[in-house]
């Protein structure tokens, strides 16, 4: 799943994200992959602390994730000259 999900998935109030990795169907396990990267927002100069725009991995797509893939694309300009207040994040997965 990917897109903007206004809500800040990672964080201990995130009610949400525990109800769809709460392990069912059987042996179901999500990862964030912002945060298996370990990456931090860089949009608009890092305003936010954490990402409310975000990429949800199944385990299955996450072991096709090529380590090192987390990207955001940040636009130059910053403010109320940027062109959105989100910023496109994406991985690469490499598929046989």
């Amino acid at each position: 799943m990917l897109g903007d999900f206004n809500r800040r998935l990672s964080s201990a109030d995130a009610e949400v994200y525990r109800e769809w990795d709460d392990g069912e169907p059987a042996g179901l396990d999500l990862h964030i992959a912002a945060e298996d990267a370990g990456a931090r927002p860089r949009c608009d100069n890092a305003k936010y602390a954490s990402f409310i725009d975000h990429i949800v991995l199944s385990a299955r797509a996450d072991a096709v994730l090529v380590p090192g893939s987390f990207a955001e694309l940040v636009y130059a300009e910053t403010g109320d000259a940027q062109p959105s207040d989100h910023c496109p994040v994406s991985v690469t997965l490499k598929l046989d």
